[in-house]
Parts: C-alpha cells; structure tokens; sequence
C-alpha cells in the first residue's frame, strides 16, 4: 500500500471531500436491487451495483482515494476491513459469479463506515 499524500490542510480537505463525493456517488446513484435480467455493456439501465464495472470503480477508490487518506493514522481496524474486503471480492472467484444481496449490502455498509470516518477526519 503507498503512503498518504503529503498535503497541507486546505489539499487534505479537498481530498477528503473528492473522495466523499465519488463514495456518495457510488452508494446512492446506483440501484443496490438486483435485475430481472443479467446486464451487460449495452442495457439500456446499467446502474446498478450488481455490475462488475461498479466494483471496479469501488477498488480503484479505496486503492488510490481511501487507504492513502487512511494510511500512518489511527485507522488501523478501518484499513485492515478494507483489506479483507477487497481480498474477497477481488479474486476470481468473485469475478466468474453473479453479485448477490449479500455481496452489495457488505459494500454499502463498508462505504457507509468510510463515509463515517472521513466526515471525521
């Protein structure tokens, strides 16, 4: 994991707030039901939190918005639930299966947690 960016207050809250905006967007402009149909690149409604492209996008902010935020503080619990979370849910596995219920409730109530912490910050 690479280390924080080195910012002075004013950056370190605009970054705070970047990457609140991008965890909100996720959550919320996002439908968590799962679709009658399996979705591909070309349905016509393809916001919803069953697609990979979501969780895509979901590791590439914890990646380089949220564990650099997290890193050399007293987040310790919050970055290792991090950790755990992307190793279940960046594997093959995960991959070659269809999302369920579960799968997205896990990942809202992590992005409801960090959300938490960085009004915090």
């Amino acid at each position: 994991m690479e280390k924080g960016p080195q910012l002075n207050r004013d950056q370190k809250n605009e970054y705070i707030t970047e990457a609140l905006n991008q965890l909100h967007y996720l959550k919320d402009a996002y439908k968590s039901e799962i679709p009658d149909e399996i979705l591909c690149g070309v349905s016509p409604d393809k916001n919803y939190k069953v697609r990979k492209n979501w969780w895509a996008g979901l590791f590439v902010i914890l990646d380089q918005r949220i564990l650099p935020l997290l890193s050399g503080g007293n987040h310790e619990e919050l970055t290792n639930i991090i950790n755990q979370f992307k190793q279940d849910y960046e594997d093959e596995q995960f991959k070659n299966r269809l999302t369920t219920k579960d799968d997205i409730e896990r990942a809202d109530s992590l992005i409801e947690e960090i959300i938490l912490i960085l009004e915090n910050l």
